[in-house]
């Protein structure tokens, strides 16, 4: 699931995102070992927040995988890693002046 809160004015605005995956299953595609894989669950969260001091003017601060998880792949058992995909948390500001 996805859960998105925001609050806007012509200002400023905020959002937060939680992104929820449960476990899941993959093809499994001829494996080495032959067994079908699966994803441990794991909830991300995002944030963007906007300034807007002038109608031509935009500075924007977003944060994405705020908690730093990490996706996962298994076979048959946990105990049995497969992959692991590792992007960090990711800050970017940015300023935007229309003309």
């Amino acid at each position: 699931y996805n859960l998105i809160g925001f609050y806007e004015t012509d200002k400023f605005s905020v959002r937060l995102a939680q992104n929820y995956r449960d476990r899941a299953n993959l093809e499994s595609g001829g494996t080495f070992f032959g067994g079908a894989r699966q994803t441990k669950e794991r909830t991300q969260y995002d944030l963007s927040l906007t300034y807007n001091p002038r109608r031509s003017t935009q500075f924007r601060l977003q944060g994405f995988n705020l908690t730093n998880v990490i996706r996962e792949e298994f076979q048959l058992l946990e105990d049995l890693p497969r992959r692991t995909d590792f992007d960090g948390r990711t800050i970017t500001l940015s300023v935007q002046q229309r003309f």
